[in-house]
């Protein structure tokens, strides 16, 4: 017994129906799973996915919201990228939406930058051809978006001309603007 009195329960876990407390614990298990497993990644991998992720957030965020669909193409991004379980890469997204939320646009150029440093010409041209994919999760990209998509290249080492080949491959409303 507690030094007030009470069992040491908790009284709302205590209250659910047994399958729904169940299911809480493992849901918790499995986050708890999910992070351990993210936190065993080597230092540069976790960091290169965070940034990977935020940078992909960061075009989905431009017209403030963030849609289930621009998610899911978040998601089957950084789970290609990183060759990770689907709840390593739920997290991570999860994480670089909540940084996003969180400092928002003065830690953009951080975020992009962190990644340029750490990634080959390749990868930074696979995270341009991602930032399309969310981009056109929704439909045809908006001006906001192609802005942040410029934006984007520019700090990954793209000229502009590069920026607008690689929209016109991957969006196919592109070129009828």
């Amino acid at each position: 017994m507690d030094v007030d009195g009470s069992s040491g329960t908790d009284d709302a876990a205590s209250a659910r129906p047994g399958s729904e407390a169940d299911a809480v614990d493992r849901d918790v298990a499995s986050l708890r799973q999910a992070i351990a497993r993210v936190d065993s990644l080597p230092q540069e991998r976790r960091r290169f996915l965070t940034s990977y992720a935020y940078v992909l957030v960061r075009i989905a965020r431009v017209d403030a919201e963030l849609s289930d669909a621009e998610l899911a193409r978040i998601e089957e991004s950084v789970l290609s990228a990183g060759d990770l379980a689907e709840a390593d890469g739920t997290l991570i997204v999860s994480l670089a939406s909540k940084m996003s939320q969180l400092f928002g646009a003065t830690e953009d150029y951080a975020f992009t930058r962190d990644f340029t440093r750490s990634s080959s010409p390749q990868q930074r041209q696979r995270l341009l051809r991602s930032c399309v994919m969310v981009g056109t999760a929704d439909g045809a990209m908006a001006a906001a978006e192609i802005a942040e998509l410029h934006e984007i290249g520019l700090e990954l080492g793209f000229a502009a001309e590069e920026v607008d080949a690689i929209r016109e491959q991957m969006d196919p409303a592109a070129g009828h603007r």
